[in-house]
Formats: structure tokens, C-alpha cells, sequence
């Protein structure tokens, strides 16, 4: 929404006048103007609608770093996938020296 909301016959003109889509919080500055929006058009058509309590943007970080999540699973695999590789080669090497 960098040039505003974008609105087809939503409501009044200027519903939503000296509402501004705040672009610098990042989706969740979106998210907020949205429903702030949505407010505004609501009433502007005559709806007694609260506005909503929007919490604040959370900067704390939801579980473990992806490296974590999704690397080490993928090393453990790999190295999970060289130890069988060599573990065969090591039966097929061992089973050569017998049979000679």
C-alpha cells in the first residue's frame, strides 16, 4: 500500500481522509492501518463499531533461529547419509579380502 489504501466504491470519499497506511512498522504497521481502515469505513456508513485494541509490535524473538530448526536436521541427515556410505564400503572391502 505505498500510494495508500486501495478503495472501489468502500465508502465516503473521505472516509478515510486523515488515515495514512504507516509503512515504516513493516507488516505490522500495515496490518494496524487495515483494520484501522475498516473502522473508519464502518463508521463512515453509520455502524457503531469500537475500535479495537491493536497490540503493540512484539520485537521478541518466537522460538529458535531457522538455522537451528531446519540446518541441523539437514546436517544430522547428511552426516547420517556419509556414515552409511561408508559403512557399506567398509563391508564391501572387508568381504573382497575373504574371498581371495
Amino acid at each position: 500500500m505505498p500510494v495508500g489504501f486501495g478503495l472501489e466504491h468502500a465508502g465516503p470519499p473521505l472516509a478515510l481522509g486523515r488515515l495514512a497506511v504507516d509503512g515504516q512498522h513493516g507488516s505490522y504497521g500495515l496490518i494496524r492501518s487495515a483494520i484501522l481502515a475498516v473502522v473508519a469505513l464502518a463508521r463512515a456508513r453509520g455502524s457503531r463499531i469500537a475500535t479495537p485494541s491493536i497490540a503493540p509490535p512484539s520485537h521478541a524473538s518466537h522460538g529458535p533461529p531457522a538455522l537451528l530448526v531446519f540446518g541441523l536436521p539437514a546436517a544430522l541427515l547428511a552426516l547420517g547419509g556419509l556414515a552409511v556410505m561408508r559403512g557399506g564400503r567398509s563391508r564391501r572391502s572387508r568381504g573382497n579380502d575373504t574371498d581371495q
